[in-house]
């Protein structure tokens, strides 16, 4: 549990220093719920031993669900307040420019 609260904190962090605006804690709420459904889930593991199994044809598809919803409704949401998408597909252009800059002038010298 330790390993998500120290992931959530830093996560706040990044998104702090991306968008520069106060953190909602939706992101740490995401992270602590994950480590608190995995903890359950170990425990569950433990006390039924191998009694019991869910097939993987079952829980692989609960388990990917579980992210995407969870990720939609608690991570996706503070990407698009602080604009990522913007900040990324400016810094591409940017890359992009230079690479055509660095072409044309290799070109030139040919």
């Amino acid at each position: 549990m330790s390993t998500f609260v120290v992931s959530a904190l830093m996560h706040e962090i990044q998104f702090y220093y991306m968008g520069r605006l106060w953190p909602t804690w939706e992101v740490t709420r995401f992270f602590l719920l994950h480590g608190a459904c995995v903890v359950t889930e170990i425990w569950i593991k433990k006390l039924v031993k191998d009694r019991w199994r869910l097939p993987r044809l079952i829980s692989t598809p609960m388990s990917v669900g579980f992210v995407m919803v969870t990720g939609f409704w608690l991570f996706i949401p503070q990407l698009l307040r602080c604009k990522s998408y913007v900040k990324a597909s400016e810094e591409y252009a940017v890359l992009g420019a230079f690479v055509k800059d660095v072409v044309a002038g290799v070109v030139k010298k040919c």
